[in-house]
């Protein structure tokens, strides 16, 4: 998976790592084509590392629903006098984090060691 990124949001040098749940960032992806001011704000919130989180909520009290989680990323952080320009640059750098990394590198190399075979004679 890709090193982590660093974003700046208000005051604060956030650092962003990848979600290690592939189903996480296939759901984010989906999210974009349908809400992208959501998407980019749920991976913000599923790639902000460290003790102190965008939001309290996670995304297992969002019902997994990473829109729903995007809205209440979104919402706490301009609660928190962030300017929501900032929020979306940020979350711009997380989604991109996220789609990047689909499909991690170890995912590949077990593909390539299984699809390495010879092809049986039909």
């Amino acid at each position: 998976m890709s090193e982590p990124v660093t974003v700046q949001l208000g005051t604060d040098t956030i650092t962003l790592t990848v979600p290690e749940s592939p189903s996480v960032r296939w759901d984010v992806a989906a999210l974009a084509a349908r809400n992208l001011q959501r998407a980019r704000s749920a991976a913000l919130g599923l790639c902000w590392a460290g003790s102190v989180k965008a939001t309290r909520a996670d995304l297992s009290r969002h019902g997994w629903d990473v829109g729903s989680y995007g809205g209440a990323v979104q919402d706490a952080l301009v609660a928190r006098g962030i300017d929501i320009a900032q929020v979306w640059a940020a979350g711009s750098r997380a989604l991109e984090l996220v789609c990047t990394n689909l499909v991690s590198q170890e995912e590949v190399a077990r593909q390539e060691v299984f699809s390495s075979g010879k092809e049986g004679s039909t």
